[in-house]
């Protein structure tokens, strides 16, 4: 990373990497025809080899083919003469962790003997509510359930060589056959961090409406005795991020998460959790904002302008 040479630099944009990632190189300052080379071994082997010709600053990119790798290396060296180099793990094998401990959503107590099932990867939590499972990188199906609560379903991504992930489990309702509940979490979309104290709110067609808040910490909620098969309108709001709405029907414990989007999220809003099409011709807050301010700057010159000319129109002025 740091240059060997006087002032050169290389740098890879990643300390971990899949072996399928696409890589970016960032180099600065590289005298004439420098020579940068990207190596990757498996178990010290080399297997991989790249090399580029380059002067002066810029950015490289290459997409990793999927071939199994422990290790990347980038040099650059210009007559011989080392100038710069940088390295980075690639995830391999069993190499990752996934971690975490198992809560009472209600309590903040710890759950012995919840089992969590990732990928079919089956560990039961200890005295603590913790968990430790080694696997490898990638999508992977998340399921966890004890005696008394609702399971938790879950899709995670591992992309880091450690994730921790903790799991709260909400209990279940005491209600009859005859109904169910709408139960779940309130979490940032881009971060997937819980959101404290989010106004949760469900109502139907009928004009019933129930409301709650967003338990601290986890952000669960919960709403009980509900008919089964009723279909309701679950909204959500919180200051600083894109109200919520999705249509939910009744079927048992019916789980749904809330995924809230950040103000300041660059990317397109979604609506809910719906997949559907969507546009990016709309412009963004800043854009919006910017033309407004114009609209305000400008407006009052606009209006003076055109009594300017209906003055003059009355008095015989010819253009």
């Amino acid at each position: 990373m740091v240059g060997v040479g006087a002032a050169s630099t290389i740098e890879l944009d990643k300390s971990t990497y899949l072996n399928t990632d696409k890589i970016s190189i960032f180099y600065d300052a590289l005298p004439p025809s420098t020579d940068i080379r990207l190596q990757g071994s498996l178990n010290g082997v080399i297997t991989l080899e790249q090399s580029w010709i380059k002067t002066g600053s810029g950015i490289l990119s290459y997409q990793l083919p999927g071939d199994n790798l422990t290790y990347l290396s980038v040099i650059a060296a210009n007559e011989g003469e080392l100038l710069a180099e940088d390295h980075a793990r690639v995830a391999y094998g069993e190499d990752y962790v996934f971690y975490g401990s198992v809560y009472d959503s209600y309590t903040q107590t710890p759950i012995e003997g919840a089992e969590v099932n990732l990928q079919g990867v089956i560990v039961y939590s200890d005295g603590a509510g913790r968990y430790s499972i080694p696997t490898s990188p990638g999508s992977k199906s998340l399921t966890v359930n004890t005696t008394g609560y609702n399971t938790h379903y879950e899709t995670v991504s591992l992309t880091q060589v450690t994730t921790l992930k903790n799991i709260y489990l909400v209990p279940l309702s005491e209600s009859t056959g005859e109904t169910g509940l709408i139960y779940g979490a309130c979490s940032d979309y881009e971060t997937g961090q819980s959101i404290e104290t989010a106004y949760i709110q469900i109502s139907n067609t009928t004009g019933v409406t129930f409301s709650a808040l967003g338990r601290s910490v986890t952000g669960a909620y919960v709403f009980e005795d509900l008919p089964n098969g009723s279909v309701w309108t679950l909204k959500a709001s919180k200051t600083g991020y894109d109200n919520y709405q999705q249509q939910i029907t009744v079927n048992g414990s019916t789980f749904q998460l809330i995924r809230l989007v950040s103000q300041d999220y660059g990317g397109s809003t979604p609506p809910g959790d719906d997949d559907g099409d969507s546009t990016d011709d709309r412009p963004s807050r800043e854009a919006a904002k910017d033309s407004l301010t114009w609209l305000e700057e400008t407006m009052p010159g606009l209006v003076k302008l055109a009594v300017l000319v209906f003055m003059l129109a009355l008095v015989g002025w010819r253009f």
